[in-house]
């Protein structure tokens, strides 16, 4: 039996500091003197830009679709779209604790771009469904994109982003000194897959 929490990374490594996780799956790092962890995948985070926005225009050889995004072309990008195109569009942004929403601020830092944050959410596929409806820009994961379903994709464009903070790696965790089930194993060993 399997049993979920969808929840920030700050409730999850206290929940399963606390023994009431058996394991988490996340992009942030904990303790390696507590836990085990294993590298599942690495993922991108791109721009989300509503299709309408004109601003667009200006940057078209740097657009992704969804299609793009499946197939992995996002992957093959060198340079990112610069952001200071989008400095006049409206933003919604993670709320301040969220591990993408620290990846956005260290993106947005090392560009100098200063967005125009409209609001913070802390739920991402609320913050997408804002940006299919052509209410603002976002920073969102290809993680995301590909498995978000409800969405109509053809109204957004996706843009690289300049700078190694667009990448990060996802990880399951355990506690080391914990007792590893067969049942675990075997539902760790059913992500690679």
């Amino acid at each position: 039996q399997l049993t979920l929490l969808d929840a920030n990374s700050t409730t999850l490594e206290n929940e399963i500091s606390a023994g009431h996780l058996d394991i988490i799956i996340d992009n942030h790092i904990l303790p390696e003197e507590i836990f085990e962890r294993m590298h599942l995948a690495t993922e991108h985070l791109l721009l989300a830009v509503p299709a309408k926005f004109s601003e667009n225009n200006a940057v078209s050889e740097y657009q992704l679709t969804y299609d793009d995004i499946l197939c992995g072309e996002h992957r093959n990008k060198s340079n990112g779209v610069p952001l200071d195109c989008f400095s006049k569009i409206p933003f919604i942004l993670m709320n301040r604790d969220n591990d993408t929403r620290s990846h956005t601020n260290a993106i947005f830092m090392e560009t100098g771009f200063e967005p125009q944050v409209m609001f913070e959410m802390d739920r991402l596929a609320t913050l997408y469904s804002y940006v299919e409806n052509g209410t603002a820009a976002s920073v969102v994961s290809d993680t995301l994109i590909r498995n978000i379903r409800g969405i109509d994709h053809s109204k957004i464009l996706f843009y690289p982003l300049p700078t190694v903070h667009a990448q990060r790696k996802i990880f399951v965790s355990y506690k080391r000194n914990r007792y590893y089930s067969k049942a675990m194993e075997r539902f760790i060993g059913s992500l690679g897959n």
